[in-house]
């Protein structure tokens, strides 16, 4: 069984050097794996690094014109020959015991269905933010595992594209990434693939290190890439229907009745919402009619009581 490492990559050539010196670190044997570094038309040359690897990995590079991480990954695969196809990424370091890790499990499960999602965690030597540790905690907005079982089954939630493996016969016979997915190709994968009878198993141990310092501005840039991307996907919406990833919101493709019903919908909470601004007019002018009634009350009681009582004092 030959495993091909599949890494998309855009302008990161030093985030990619990394991992592919992890890469070269494998306890897992030079001949039992290729990698195909996904290039998705990188101005900094990625290609160069070919040379300083070329003794230690089996190496390709599959160059594409600039379009997004799914046409990358559809180029690479298009070029991998391996048994199992494990998906990774430039930012990301794998442990020496990763690949073998990957390779055992398809071994134990050779159904062409069975695929399996190893643990991701922040890199060791990066500055880990409140807000980096949150997002990978119980909301699961970047990734998240504080709800899974080692060796148990998970939903295509969790097909992260940063630690996942398939089979490659699997993969060919149910389709690759949709490269109208600028952003969320991975979890859209999953999706499609689940439908085709997947079943991912969750291995603890086979990890992956994000070395990617991430901030607020940058996070919200990349959620409203992929709110945008999924706008038309087939995904589950709630806690309920997708307990593999409760925070990342996806949406049922929108039929016509639907977009009618969403229609009506809109325009039913815009009646509502004039009828209640009218309300909240309504209850405005009152308490301003009666503050104004309290007001000139007030006034014609200084006026009349103490003056009256002023003019009682003074009588003999």
């Amino acid at each position: 069984m030959r495993l091909s490492v599949l890494i998309p990559v855009y302008n990161r050539r030093a985030q990619l050097a990394q991992c592919l010196d992890a890469l070269a670190r494998q306890t897992l044997p030079r001949e039992e794996f290729e990698v195909i570094v996904c290039d998705d038309g990188s101005d900094d040359q990625p290609e160069t690094l070919a040379a300083d690897f070329a003794s230690a990995l089996d190496l390709k590079f599959v160059r594409r014109p600039h379009t997004n991480r799914a046409a990358a990954l559809n180029g690479g695969f298009e070029a991998a020959r391996g048994d199992v196809i494990v998906f990774t990424d430039s930012d990301m370091v794998p442990t020496p015991s990763l690949l073998e890790k990957h390779r055992d499990f398809h071994r134990r499960d050779p159904r062409p269905q069975a695929a399996m999602l190893g643990y991701m965690d922040w890199y060791p030597g990066l500055t880990v933010t409140r807000f980096m540790r949150h997002i990978v905690s119980d909301s699961a907005w970047q990734f998240g595992y504080t709800t899974l079982t080692d060796g148990g089954v998970v939903t295509w939630g969790y097909f992260y594209g940063g630690n996942t493996s398939a089979k490659r016969e699997f993969l060919a016979a149910h389709g690759v990434h949709d490269e109208s997915f600028a952003r969320a190709e991975d979890v859209e994968l999953g999706y499609r693939l689940s439908q085709a009878g997947m079943e991912i198993v969750y291995d603890a141990s086979a990890v992956n290190y994000h070395n990617h310092f991430v901030t607020v501005r940058d996070f919200a840039r990349r959620t409203s890439a992929a709110r945008s991307s999924t706008s038309r996907a087939v995904t589950p919406s709630s806690r309920g229907t997708c307990p593999s990833s409760p925070a990342r919101p996806w949406r049922a493709r929108r039929s016509v009745a639907g977009s009618r019903s969403k229609g009506s919908s809109r325009r039913s909470r815009r009646s509502r919402g004039s009828s209640s601004v009218r309300r909240r007019r309504q209850r405005s002018r009152g308490s301003t009619r009666s503050c104004s009634r309290s007001r000139s009350a007030r006034v014609s009681v200084r006026r009349s009581g103490p003056t009256s009582s002023r003019r009682r004092r003074r009588r003999p």
